[in-house]
């Protein structure tokens, strides 16, 4: 992360502290507004009581909603952008390749691969997966299909997780692409290249 994107985080971060402040501020404001009203109207109190509350409430909810966007939200909304001035430019990160191989002792008949995803998020991540059907160097589709696995199948917060793929007897060299989720109040996607070469 650069030295700019770090001074806006932190911008961000007292930007959000600043406005839960004045949400607070402003409903100190409102009931002192309250009393005043009610005490020069002489409206008795409980008819506007709940009127007020409400309104109390909900500015209590969008503080608290403000007072969430940390650090790991900001990130992301960067990791977004990104992402846009890439496809803008037409200037793609390069693809990450995960090849399977065939362990020792399985006779070359399953081939397997494996790679780590982290869980950013300050809470559990659910993981959840999209394979691609398989497709040879023609770009025709395989009747072999790859399966993906989690390990754990839940990710603790900061942890990291291994993700096996598997493919049962491939007789091609074969392709494909998964694509990884980590679900928790936002969702992380994480997309991997599959490649096959089939010994002999």
């Amino acid at each position: 992360m650069s030295q700019d994107e770090r001074d806006f985080l932190d911008k961000l971060r007292s930007t959000s502290i600043r406005a839960a402040a004045d949400m607070m501020e402003s409903l100190q404001r409102l009931r002192s507004f309250q009393d005043e009203l009610l005490d020069e109207a002489n409206i008795p109190r409980r008819s506007y009581a709940d009127s007020f509350y409400q309104l109390a409430k909900l500015e209590l909810e969008h503080a608290e909603k403000v007072m969430r966007l940390g650090s790991m939200q900001a990130e992301m909304l960067f990791d977004h952008v990104r992402q846009l001035a890439r496809g803008a430019r037409g200037d793609k990160a390069p693809a990450q390749v995960v090849e399977l191989t065939a362990p020792e002792g399985h006779g070359g008949h399953v081939y397997r691969g494996t790679f780590e995803v982290k869980n950013p998020f300050d809470k559990p991540a659910d993981i959840h997966f999209v394979v691609s059907k398989l497709r040879d160097a023609a770009n025709y589709e395989s009747a072999t299909t790859c399966t993906a696995t989690a390990r754990p199948s839940q990710i603790a917060s900061g942890g990291t997780g291994t993700i096996e793929l598997e493919i049962d007897r491939p007789t091609t060299l074969l392709f494909g692409e998964v694509d990884v989720f980590l679900s928790a109040d936002v969702e992380k996607k994480v997309h991997r290249k599959i490649k096959v070469r089939p010994r002999g």
